[in-house]
């Protein structure tokens, strides 16, 4: 049997979120059509630093495709909305030794993205399905992120 130690947890932890930008179009009038889609969209890592020994930020853009996707097969299908969001977390390091340490590794890896994702997908889809249309929700996991190879250091 497996235990599970509640106590335990990461020792760097999400401080804030900070929606910087979001913006929309409706691209279809009042009257739904009968054939509408969603569009895909790109995620951006524009900046991850470690700004300190204890704190990392990392700033994300989402941004919808112009594009048809590929699965789609009828010409006649209408692009329903395209948007924009760019977001900025930081995280900050509870421990006070080697918190440099675990903030490098953590901010070095995607986790950063990912624990800020489920923001992302809640303000789009709360923001979007305002709209009266159909509800639309980002995927659960987005697995195209452009990679960063090792974050910036706040060292001049």
């Amino acid at each position: 049997m497996h235990t599970l130690d509640l106590d335990a947890h990461h020792p760097v932890r999400l401080s804030t979120i900070q929606y910087i930008s979001f913006s929309f179009e409706r691209l279809i009038p009042n009257v739904i059509p009968e054939e509408i889609f969603f569009p895909d969209f790109d995620i951006e890592i524009l900046h991850k630093k470690i700004m300190d020994d204890n704190t990392g930020s990392i700033i994300l853009n989402v941004v919808s495709r112009d594009e048809k996707p590929a699965w789609l097969k009828k010409d006649e299908a209408e692009q329903v909305i395209s948007f924009s969001l760019t977001i900025a977390a930081f995280f900050r390091c509870e421990f006070t030794e080697n918190s440099r340490d675990y903030l490098e590794a953590f901010m070095s890896a995607d986790t950063p993205a990912l624990i800020v994702w489920p923001y992302i997908r809640s303000f789009v889809a709360d923001n979007l399905n305002k709209t009266g249309l159909p509800e639309y929700h980002l995927p659960l996991l987005q697995i195209r992120m452009q990679h960063v190879e090792k974050p910036e250091t706040g060292e001049g």
